[in-house]
């Protein structure tokens, strides 16, 4: 869980330190495991659709639609290797 507020975040680390990051005031999920991300990517470029994306890995539709958009920018590859995020 990440906790942001005014523009500043702090992301809690295995070693108990913090990772600083801009956002705005939110609280967020940690990120889908890089397998099923590389998922999205294959199932996206075979032309699936979200929906179907989001039942065939038991993801919500919003969660698909957040990582196709970083496939269609070229941030997200379809090994699940992450270009940036």
């Amino acid at each position: 869980m990440m906790l942001a507020w005014e523009g500043l975040s702090y992301l809690p680390t295995p070693n108990r330190t913090f990772l600083f990051k801009c956002a705005r005031w939110s609280i967020s999920r940690p990120p889908i495991p890089r397998g099923v991300q590389g998922r999205i990517a294959d199932l996206y470029r075979q032309g699936v659709s979200m929906h179907q994306i989001s039942k065939k890995l038991g993801i919500g539709d919003s969660t698909a639609w957040n990582y196709v958009q970083r496939v269609k920018a070229g941030r997200l590859r379809s090994d699940g290797g992450n270009l940036s995020l």
